[in-house]
């Protein structure tokens, strides 16, 4: 990775993360890659461009940012890219939740719970105050 990032002229920090945090990162555009053992599965496939798997232990990021004093119109296009790449992004986990996995119902049920809840809070301060007064 450091003779790949220096031929490119970017530098590598290394961060330890938890396991967790490494796709969410990547995804949400604050990481370039990350490296771990990741299961690769179909709903991963879909949010995140995978490289041919070689098996490591370790955990860890790696962030490339230009050296100090580049030129800065790459980096406006590839943060337009990551803004433009964030959005497809959205729109596919908002589908992929919503309508493919039917989490819809899970928040109409919270949803309802809620209301509920909120009738009964009604009923009891009125009660309350009627009593009181």
């Amino acid at each position: 990775m450091n003779r790949f990032a220096a031929h490119a002229g970017y530098t590598v920090k290394y961060y330890p993360m938890e396991f967790g945090a490494l796709i969410p990162a990547v995804t949400g555009g604050k990481a370039d890659m990350a490296i771990s053992c990741v299961s690769i599965t179909e709903a991963r496939k879909e949010s995140v461009l995978f490289s041919d798997s070689i098996y490591n232990d370790q955990l860890g990021i790696i962030a490339l940012k230009k050296p100090a004093g580049s030129d800065d119109a790459p980096a406006d296009a590839a943060r337009d890219k990551t803004i433009a790449g964030f959005t497809v992004w959205l729109k596919s986990a908002i589908s992929r939740n919503l309508i493919t996995e039917n989490r819809w119902k899970m928040i109409l049920d919270g949803l309802g719970v809620t209301m509920t809840i909120l009738l009964l809070a009604q009923v009891l301060g009125t009660l309350l105050f009627f009593h009181s007064g």
